[in-house]
């Protein structure tokens, strides 16, 4: 992908349903990689040990944060996904935070 630095380690790939327009850049999918301790740093997930991790809500603040972890896209330019991209990326990223 031209868009973003690709990761060496990305293990999954989402593609945007709906593309980000960065300037002259069009993002149409970003790559992810499991976050390492330190990008997880400060991050709290209440996860009851019987559910899912679809169960946690979802919150834009949060959701910012995750993704930003588990990609190298800066977060200026991820705040200009639309929130239904937003909302199955973060859960998809929630993935490479918990074994299950």
């Amino acid at each position: 992908m031209e868009e973003e630095e690709i990761k060496e380690d990305a293990i999954d790939v989402y593609v945007l349903r709906r593309p980000i327009q960065y300037g002259e850049t069009r993002i149409t999918e970003l790559r992810l990689s499991e976050p390492t301790m330190e990008q997880a740093a400060g991050m709290k997930f209440d996860i009851p040990a019987d559910e899912k991790i679809t169960s946690l809500p979802y919150e834009n603040d949060k959701a910012l944060k995750v993704i930003k972890a588990c990609t190298t896209v800066a977060p200026s330019v991820l705040k200009k996904m639309k929130v239904s991209d937003a909302s199955l990326c973060y859960y998809k990223c929630l993935n490479l935070f918990f074994a299950q």
